[in-house]
Order: C-alpha cells, then sequence, then structure tokens
C-alpha cells in the first residue's frame, strides 16, 4: 500500500480476504525466476508491502525479506498475523535504508497511488538508491485498460461470509485518475485514488534513476506490451548492467515458461 491515503489503516484488519483473487504466486514465480541473477539469499526490501504476504512468501525460499508500508496499521497486522515479519511503517519516497539491497519489489500497482509525476520521480530514485551495484528492481504499474474494463462500472457488492463489500469506481480521464469508494457492512466509505502514467513518465524515472531497463512486460503472461495490457511489469538493474543483460535472455524465457504453468487467477 502506497503513501496517498490513510484509508489502508481503517481497512487492514479486512485487506487479506479483500484480496484473496490476487495471484501473488505470479509475483512469487517471477522473483524466484530471477534468483539466477541475485546473490545466494539476497537481501530484499518490498516496497509498499501491505500486510507482508510476498515478504513471507519469499523468506521462505530463503530471502532475507523485509517489507515496509505507509500504513502502520497494515504493517502491524502483517506483524501480527504472520508470526512477527520484519514488517515496518515508511515511505517510499523516502526509505530508511542504505545502499545495502541486492533486490527490490514494488508491486500491486503501488505506483499508481502516487498522484503526482515528482512523487513517482523520487520513489523511483530511491529504490535505486538502496540497491547495490547489480541489483535488481522489479515493479509494476497499471495502465488505462486495466481502469476503464476492471474498475469502472456501476457498483457492486461482494459477500464472502465474512463481511459484505461494496465498491465501485469512477474515473476522471483528463487528469488520469480513477476514484474508488469501498464501504465494509454498512461502516464508513473510503476513497482511494490511483493515477495512470504514460510510459514515458516511467521510462525517463527509471533513466533519471540511474537504472538500466532489462525489459517491460505485460504482466500476465511476461510478452511484449500492447494497447490491451492491463498491467505492466518492469524490470531494471543499477549499473554495472554488463552481467544480468548477458544472463537474462535465459532468465525472462524461464520466468515465462514459470508464468504458463500456473493455475489461471486474479490480477
Amino acid at each position: 500500500m502506497p503513501p496517498e491515503d490513510n484509508a489502508f489503516d481503517g481497512l487492514a484488519r479486512y485487506y487479506d480476504t479483500i484480496m484473496e483473487f490476487v495471484n501473488y504466486d505470479r509475483w512469487q514465480g517471477v522473483c524466484e525466476g530471477l534468483e539466477t541473477l541475485l546473490p545466494p539469499h539476497p537481501v530484499h526490501v518490498d516496497f509498499a508491502c501491505g500486510t507482508g504476504v510476498l515478504v513471507e512468501k519469499m523468506r521462505r525460499r530463503g530471502f532475507r525479506t523485509v517489507g515496509f508500508d505507509l500504513s502502520r496499521g497494515m504493517a502491524a497486522l502483517g506483524r501480527n498475523r504472520r508470526n512477527g515479519l520484519p514488517l515496518c511503517c515508511a515511505d517510499m519516497r523516502a526509505v530508511p535504508f542504505g545502499p545495502t539491497t541486492d533486490f527490490v519489489t514494488c508491486l500491486f500497482d503501488s505506483l499508481n497511488f502516487l498522484l503526482d509525476e515528482a512523487s513517482v520521480r523520487a520513489a523511483v530514485a530511491e529504490m535505486a538508491r538502496v540497491l547495490k551495484p547489480g541489483g535488481l528492481l522489479l515493479f509494476d504499474v497499471v495502465t488505462e485498460t486495466m481502469i476503464l474494463e476492471h474498475f469502472v462500472g456501476p457498483e457492486w457488492e461482494e459477500n464472502n461470509g465474512k463481511f459484505r463489500l461494496r465498491w465501485k469506481t469512477e474515473y476522471d480521464r483528463r487528469e488520469q485518475v480513477a476514484y474508488t469508494r469501498l464501504r465494509v457492512n454498512t461502516g464508513q466509505a473510503y476513497e482511494f485514488r490511483e493515477r495512470v502514467y504514460p510510459n514515458s513518465v516511467i521510462d525517463a524515472a527509471i533513466a533519471d534513476a540511474g537504472l538500466h531497463l532489462l525489459g517491460q512486460y505485460d504482466a500476465e503472461r511476461w510478452r511484449a506490451v500492447t494497447p490491451k495490457t492491463a498491467r505492466i511489469d518492469y524490470l531494471a538493474v543499477k549499473p554495472p548492467a554488463d552481467a544480468a543483460a548477458i544472463r537474462y535472455p535465459e532468465v525472462e524465457a524461464d520466468i515465462r515458461r514459470r508464468i504458463a504453468a500456473l493455475p489461471d487467477a486474479g490480477d
């Protein structure tokens, strides 16, 4: 969960149930596919980690993973629910870590919650700063296709047997900002805002941070981005990039095989 809204504190205790559709196995598969480009037991920081689902998965794999989130409620719930996972509260635009990290992730459209380009540049610069030379950065963003085809529409209601959730999204095309309002049962309504950014903004943030872009992909299958792409995965390396670039074609093919072998699940 990213830094623009405290609404996640109020939703923290419901968050994991609401997000049961999320395909964390796909993200885990990508991370495991990148493992051959990383040192053994890599130091891994998950930016905007939410309740720590990915942190837990990667620690089980042998990664030395820690996570942080702006929402104190999300980080605290993750620590309590997941046996004291190393989760803390921090802003991705000013991270309390030094350049000791082998691998950084920032997933589930966390960057889209940053509502201005300066914040996106600042966050990507922090991701680059905490990486060691040769370290990898994996992050994603959603596109306007995702907003229009999967978010925007009439209000819908879901009853999962634990609570009732109402959800409605409106989209300002001029500002390219989606406004989503959620209400659990008859409680308080929470609003979340996400901004869609063109590739040029993300590419510039990566370049300005001194990173080398290894690839950008339609996240569903790790193939080329098309106008129908709903979510884009970006992979970058902090120079020197030669070693990663030489070995990367085999890694890319392996990640595609891993993703293709997964059962279909939500995005």
